[in-house]
């Protein structure tokens, strides 16, 4: 993706009993106040970031989990700085 967009990543998981749902980022627990861009919907299901940087590339993974086992679902998030080309007359 390319810096300044905004990209949702997915985790829709169903079981029973209902999983719970962990989002980490490079294998570290996400930490939203680390990442004022970055936000998970009250259900877990979505994490959404917005005006995506360099900063933001990392591995992204969303871990469920229930009494029958886990799974998880990874994302390779790129984000691609802006580039301008400047043409100067000779």
């Amino acid at each position: 993706m390319v810096a300044g967009q905004s990209q949702t990543l997915d985790c829709l998981a169903r079981g029973v009993p209902t999983p719970r749902l962990v989002w980490f980022r490079n294998g570290s627990r996400l930490s939203l106040d680390a990442n004022p861009n970055i936000r998970v919907t009250l259900d877990g299901r979505h994490l959404q970031i917005t005006m995506a940087t360099i900063n933001d590339t990392a591995v992204y993974r969303c871990r469920v989990a229930n009494e029958a086992g886990q799974d998880d679902i990874v994302y390779n998030l790129v984000v691609h700085g802006t580039y301008r080309l400047l043409l100067y007359p000779r």
